[in-house]
C-alpha cells in the first residue's frame, strides 16, 4: 500500500501477469503442503507464508477487477 501512495495513487505496473504469479504460488503451495510434516515448524512457516502470498495476490486481482469494472467504457 505504501508503494501506491508513493506513486500518487497508482499501483505499479506488473511485469508478469498476475495469473502467472497466482499459478506459480499455487503450485509451490501444493508441493509444500504435500511434502511438509505438520510437526515441522519451519516447513509449516513456509506453507503459511505461501498461503499469505496467495491471499495477497488474489486480493490484488480482485481489486484490479473491481477498479476495471468501475471505469467508464
Amino acid at each position: 500500500m505504501a508503494q501506491v501512495k508513493e506513486l500518487g495513487g497508482e499501483a505499479p505496473k506488473r511485469h508478469v501477469a498476475i495469473e502467472d504469479d497466482i499459478a506459480a504460488v499455487r503450485a509451490a503451495l501444493r508441493e509444500a503442503e504435500a511434502c511438509t510434516d505438520p510437526d515441522d515448524i519451519d516447513g509449516m512457516t513456509l506453507v503459511r507464508a505461501l498461503r499469505d502470498s496467495l491471499d495477497g495476490l488474489l486480493a490484488e486481482q480482485r481489486r484490479a477487477a473491481e477498479a476495471k469494472a468501475r471505469r467508464p467504457a
